[in-house]
């Protein structure tokens, strides 16, 4: 089996209830961007040797990420 095929689709891990707290909180396009992101390197470290990465540990890593974008985002905003 490709390892590859371990992974979730997009869809699916917008559809979690973490997800659906954060598309709540800070919009769909910034949540769904994140998820492509956090999938593609995922990818690029599976194709690389690595083991795919179990839903929960790429629901945190997508989790994380949406924070520190709104962090960043916010940081130039009070500039």
């Amino acid at each position: 089996m490709n390892p590859l095929s371990q992974l979730p689709s997009v869809d699916r891990l917008l559809s979690s209830p973490a997800l659906i707290s954060l598309v709540d909180a800070h919009g769909r396009a910034v949540v769904t961007a994140m998820v492509r992101d956090v999938l593609a390197a995922t990818r690029v470290a599976v194709k690389e040797g690595a083991s795919p990465p179990d839903e929960a540990t790429l629901l945190a890593k997508v989790g994380a990420g949406v924070t520190a974008r709104i962090g960043r985002s916010c940081a130039r905003c009070s500039t």
